[in-house]
Protein backbone atom coordinates (compact mmCIF):
# COMPACT_ATOMS: atom_id res chain seq x y z
CA UNK A 1 0.00 0.00 0.00
CA UNK A 2 1.23 3.39 -0.90
CA UNK A 3 1.25 5.78 2.04
CA UNK A 4 1.30 9.56 1.65
CA UNK A 5 4.58 11.10 2.44
CA UNK A 6 5.05 13.23 5.48
CA UNK A 7 5.25 16.32 3.27
CA UNK A 8 1.71 15.75 1.90
CA UNK A 9 0.06 15.26 5.28
CA UNK A 10 -0.28 18.92 6.25
CA UNK A 11 -1.81 19.82 2.87
CA UNK A 12 -4.29 16.96 3.07
CA UNK A 13 -5.29 17.91 6.57
CA UNK A 14 -5.83 21.48 5.48
CA UNK A 15 -8.01 20.30 2.60
CA UNK A 16 -10.10 18.10 4.87
CA UNK A 17 -10.51 20.91 7.37
CA UNK A 18 -11.65 23.28 4.63
CA UNK A 19 -14.16 20.72 3.39
CA UNK A 20 -15.52 20.27 6.89
CA UNK A 21 -15.90 24.04 7.27
CA UNK A 22 -17.90 24.24 4.03
CA UNK A 23 -20.17 21.38 5.07
CA UNK A 24 -20.69 22.90 8.50
CA UNK A 25 -21.56 26.23 7.03
CA UNK A 26 -24.03 24.60 4.67
CA UNK A 27 -25.63 22.66 7.49
CA UNK A 28 -25.87 25.70 9.71
CA UNK A 29 -26.68 28.11 6.95
CA UNK A 30 -29.51 30.62 7.14
CA UNK A 31 -32.31 28.70 5.58
CA UNK A 32 -34.87 30.95 7.12
CA UNK A 33 -37.96 31.35 5.05
CA UNK A 34 -39.61 34.65 5.65
CA UNK A 35 -43.26 33.97 5.99
CA UNK A 36 -45.19 37.10 5.42
CA UNK A 37 -48.11 37.28 7.75
CA UNK A 38 -51.15 38.49 5.95
CA UNK A 39 -53.02 40.88 8.14
CA UNK A 40 -56.62 41.26 7.12
CA UNK A 41 -58.07 44.55 8.17
CA UNK A 42 -61.79 44.51 8.47
CA UNK A 43 -63.31 47.90 8.00
CA UNK A 44 -66.53 48.03 9.92
CA UNK A 45 -68.97 50.55 8.52
CA UNK A 46 -70.99 52.07 11.32
CA UNK A 47 -74.32 53.35 10.19
CA UNK A 48 -75.83 55.93 12.48
CA UNK A 49 -79.57 55.77 12.25
CA UNK A 50 -81.09 59.22 12.48
CA UNK A 51 -84.52 59.13 13.88
CA UNK A 52 -86.69 61.71 12.20
CA UNK A 53 -89.41 62.84 14.59
CA UNK A 54 -92.92 62.40 13.34
CA UNK A 55 -94.42 65.63 12.07
CA UNK A 56 -96.41 67.41 14.70
CA UNK A 57 -100.01 67.81 13.79
CA UNK A 58 -101.37 71.04 15.13
CA UNK A 59 -105.07 70.94 15.50
CA UNK A 60 -106.90 74.22 15.13
CA UNK A 61 -108.85 75.23 18.18
CA UNK A 62 -112.55 75.44 17.43
CA UNK A 63 -114.31 78.28 19.20
CA UNK A 64 -118.04 78.35 19.85
CA UNK A 65 -119.97 81.61 20.06
CA UNK A 66 -123.23 83.19 18.89
CA UNK A 67 -124.40 85.36 16.06
CA UNK A 68 -127.49 87.47 16.65
CA UNK A 69 -130.44 87.35 14.28
CA UNK A 70 -133.60 89.45 14.03
CA UNK A 71 -136.76 88.01 15.54
CA UNK A 72 -139.43 89.78 13.50
CA UNK A 73 -141.06 93.00 12.39
CA UNK A 74 -142.70 93.81 15.72
CA UNK A 75 -139.46 95.07 17.25
CA UNK A 76 -136.87 96.38 14.81
CA UNK A 77 -133.97 95.78 17.20
CA UNK A 78 -134.97 92.52 18.90
CA UNK A 79 -132.32 89.86 18.32
CA UNK A 80 -131.75 86.30 19.49
CA UNK A 81 -128.51 84.28 19.62
CA UNK A 82 -127.79 81.30 17.42
CA UNK A 83 -124.64 79.19 17.80
CA UNK A 84 -121.72 79.18 15.40
CA UNK A 85 -118.14 77.88 15.42
CA UNK A 86 -114.87 79.15 13.98
CA UNK A 87 -111.14 78.43 14.13
CA UNK A 88 -110.23 82.13 13.89
CA UNK A 89 -107.85 83.20 16.68
CA UNK A 90 -109.68 86.52 16.99
CA UNK A 91 -113.13 85.61 18.27
CA UNK A 92 -114.68 88.87 17.10
CA UNK A 93 -113.39 88.20 13.59
CA UNK A 94 -114.81 84.68 13.70
CA UNK A 95 -118.20 85.84 14.94
CA UNK A 96 -118.55 88.72 12.47
CA UNK A 97 -117.43 86.52 9.60
CA UNK A 98 -120.21 84.10 10.48
CA UNK A 99 -122.76 86.90 10.97
CA UNK A 100 -122.02 88.40 7.57
CA UNK A 101 -122.68 85.02 5.94
CA UNK A 102 -126.34 85.27 6.97
CA UNK A 103 -128.75 82.85 8.64
CA UNK A 104 -128.93 79.15 7.82
CA UNK A 105 -131.88 77.66 5.97
CA UNK A 106 -133.14 76.19 9.24
CA UNK A 107 -132.99 79.58 10.95
CA UNK A 108 -134.87 81.22 8.10
CA UNK A 109 -137.51 78.49 8.33
CA UNK A 110 -137.71 79.28 12.03
CA UNK A 111 -138.78 82.81 11.12
CA UNK A 112 -135.49 84.53 11.92
CA UNK A 113 -134.00 87.09 9.56
CA UNK A 114 -130.89 89.21 9.11
CA UNK A 115 -129.55 92.14 7.17
CA UNK A 116 -126.71 89.87 6.20
CA UNK A 117 -126.68 87.09 3.62
CA UNK A 118 -124.42 85.38 1.09
CA UNK A 119 -124.27 88.77 -0.68
CA UNK A 120 -122.43 90.32 2.28
CA UNK A 121 -120.24 87.32 3.05
CA UNK A 122 -116.54 88.16 3.09
CA UNK A 123 -117.04 91.92 3.49
CA UNK A 124 -115.24 92.12 6.82
CA UNK A 125 -111.92 93.90 6.35
CA UNK A 126 -110.35 94.29 9.77
CA UNK A 127 -110.93 94.08 13.51
CA UNK A 128 -108.60 95.82 15.95
CA UNK A 129 -109.35 95.76 19.68
CA UNK A 130 -107.88 98.57 21.79
CA UNK A 131 -108.87 99.31 25.38
CA UNK A 132 -111.84 96.96 25.05
CA UNK A 133 -113.13 98.86 22.01
CA UNK A 134 -113.44 96.88 18.78
CA UNK A 135 -112.64 98.94 15.70
CA UNK A 136 -114.38 97.09 12.88
CA UNK A 137 -113.87 97.94 9.21
CA UNK A 138 -116.18 96.69 6.45
CA UNK A 139 -115.81 96.78 2.70
CA UNK A 140 -117.25 100.00 1.24
CA UNK A 141 -119.45 97.83 -0.98
CA UNK A 142 -121.50 96.90 2.10
CA UNK A 143 -123.39 100.19 1.76
CA UNK A 144 -124.53 99.54 -1.82
CA UNK A 145 -125.24 95.87 -1.13
CA UNK A 146 -127.83 96.56 1.60
CA UNK A 147 -128.98 100.16 1.03
CA UNK A 148 -132.21 99.74 3.01
CA UNK A 149 -130.23 99.29 6.21
CA UNK A 150 -130.14 103.08 6.38
CA UNK A 151 -133.86 103.35 7.15
CA UNK A 152 -134.89 104.09 10.73
CA UNK A 153 -136.04 100.57 11.54
CA UNK A 154 -133.40 99.06 9.30
CA UNK A 155 -130.48 100.78 10.98
CA UNK A 156 -131.82 99.81 14.42
CA UNK A 157 -131.88 96.13 13.52
CA UNK A 158 -128.58 96.34 11.64
CA UNK A 159 -126.77 97.89 14.60
CA UNK A 160 -128.47 95.55 17.09
CA UNK A 161 -127.10 92.52 15.21
CA UNK A 162 -123.60 93.95 15.03
CA UNK A 163 -123.38 95.21 18.61
CA UNK A 164 -124.80 92.06 20.21
CA UNK A 165 -122.44 89.84 18.18
CA UNK A 166 -119.34 91.92 18.90
CA UNK A 167 -119.89 92.66 22.60
CA UNK A 168 -120.71 89.09 23.65
CA UNK A 169 -117.02 88.63 24.40
CA UNK A 170 -115.52 89.85 27.66
CA UNK A 171 -112.68 91.56 25.85
CA UNK A 172 -115.03 94.00 24.12
CA UNK A 173 -117.23 96.62 25.80
CA UNK A 174 -118.05 98.74 22.74
CA UNK A 175 -117.53 98.91 18.99
CA UNK A 176 -116.79 101.54 16.37
CA UNK A 177 -117.55 100.67 12.75
CA UNK A 178 -116.18 102.03 9.51
CA UNK A 179 -116.22 101.55 5.75
CA UNK A 180 -112.61 100.76 4.89
CA UNK A 181 -111.46 102.87 7.84
CA UNK A 182 -113.84 105.79 7.25
CA UNK A 183 -115.87 106.01 10.46
CA UNK A 184 -117.85 109.08 9.40
CA UNK A 185 -118.94 107.43 6.14
CA UNK A 186 -120.33 104.41 7.98
CA UNK A 187 -122.47 106.40 10.41
CA UNK A 188 -123.61 108.90 7.78
CA UNK A 189 -124.88 105.97 5.73
CA UNK A 190 -126.99 104.85 8.71
CA UNK A 191 -128.02 108.41 9.50
CA UNK A 192 -126.50 108.16 12.94
CA UNK A 193 -123.87 110.03 14.88
CA UNK A 194 -120.53 108.25 15.30
CA UNK A 195 -119.74 107.15 18.85
CA UNK A 196 -117.48 109.28 21.01
CA UNK A 197 -115.64 106.22 22.32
Amino acid sequence: MHRPSHSMRPALAHLIASALLVLTAAACGDDTTSDEATVETTSATVTTARTTPAPTTTRAVVHTFDVYLLVGPEDCSEVVPRPRTSTADNLVVGALTQLLAGPTAAETAEGLSSWFSSATEGMLREVVIEDRVAHVAFDTALRSTIPNASSSCGSAGFMAQLDATVTQFGTVAAAVYSLDGDVAAFYEWLQAAPPTT
